[in-house]
């Protein structure tokens, strides 16, 4: 079960953000929830550094990963500070709305038109304008790596002895 697609939706004036539709059903059953009424989530950055809507499970899950690293490993600390500092547990309400923190909100410029992203496990909330910049990132990166994306696409990617490495900006030498 995976959240995906692209999915423009309105932030309303009090911070509120509507999930979209059709991925409700999913979001419940990660959740462990009925297929009615609001459920809980948890709202944080996510790994890419955007505001990130997650079924508390699989919340939970990250931060017992992050807990089992090393004390000492300070990446590994803050990782896990972020998650904890940013994490807001939420219920959905009757509209399957979430508020998004206003700290965050303001940080991540989110107001108005916004677009709610499918990551696997999660959901990523990101301004449309911000949304259209990595669609153009993303465009210029794949025209840059042909190469390198038909072998992933074949299934090859991996394999691949001669494979460069892959930037978001395009490509690096390897």
């Amino acid at each position: 079960m995976l959240l995906t697609g692209s999915h423009p939706q309105t932030m309303d004036n009090r911070g509120r953000v509507a999930l979209p539709a059709r991925l409700v059903s999913e979001m419940r059953s990660m959740a462990g929830m009925a297929a009615e009424g609001s459920f809980e989530v948890v709202i944080s950055v996510s790994m890419e550094g955007r505001i990130g809507i997650f079924p508390r499970p699989v919340y939970e899950k990250i931060l017992e990963n992050l807990n089992k690293a090393p004390q000492e490993d300070a990446f590994a600390a803050e990782l896990r500070r972020s998650y904890l500092n940013y994490m807001d547990i939420q219920n959905t309400d009757k509209q399957n709305r979430v508020r998004i923190p206003q700290l965050l909100a303001d940080y991540y410029r989110l107001e108005g038109e916004v677009v709610v992203m499918g990551s696997g496990e999660y959901l990523e909330v990101v301004n449309k304008d911000d949304w259209r910049m990595h669609l153009e990132a993303r465009a210029a990166m794949f025209s840059q790596n042909r190469g390198v994306l038909g072998r992933y696409l074949a299934g090859k990617g991996a394999e691949s002895p001669t494979r460069e490495g892959i930037t978001p900006g395009g490509v690096t030498s390897g």
